[in-house]
């Protein structure tokens, strides 16, 4: 799953995918955009970063005595690399059909990954299928 050649994995391990979405609104009732990638850990983590670039707005200031704007993507890029990071070496890999996502919304950012919460713990809501992480705000 780390070091997997992607080819190879699409046909032996379906389950090394990722699912990217892009939204119109806050919900799921219509897709702007709705890819899938499958590949070794590394190559969804490159797929995954490509998308949110291409994705993600980027916001544009000027400061007092500088002569280059400063663009801001609306997500810190450090952090959602760290949490797509997480959902792909945390998901369980032994449950066939399952996949890492990211949904973008308009007012969002949800990272969610299958499998269930480890050490007991619940949440409210949470699918059985689905182990949904916190939407970055």
């Amino acid at each position: 799953m780390l070091f997997g050649n992607s080819a190879r994995l699409e046909f032996e391990l379906p389950q090394c995918l990722l699912r990217v979405a892009r939204f119109r609104g806050i919900d799921r009732s219509e897709f702007l955009d709705n890819r899938q990638f499958n590949g070794n850990a590394f190559a969804l983590l490159s797929h995954a970063g490509r998308f949110l670039r291409d994705t993600l707005p980027i916001a544009s200031r000027f400061e007092s005595g500088r002569m280059r704007r400063i663009d801001e993507p609306l997500y810190p890029p450090l952090a959602t690399r760290e949490a797509v990071a997480n959902a792909l070496c945390h998901r369980d890999y032994s449950l066939g059909g399952g996949s890492v996502g990211l949904a973008v919304y308009d007012d969002r950012l949800e990272v969610t990954s299958t499998g269930t919460l480890h050490f007991g713990l619940t949440r409210p809501h949470c699918s059985a299928r689905t182990n949904r992480g916190h939407g970055i705000r």
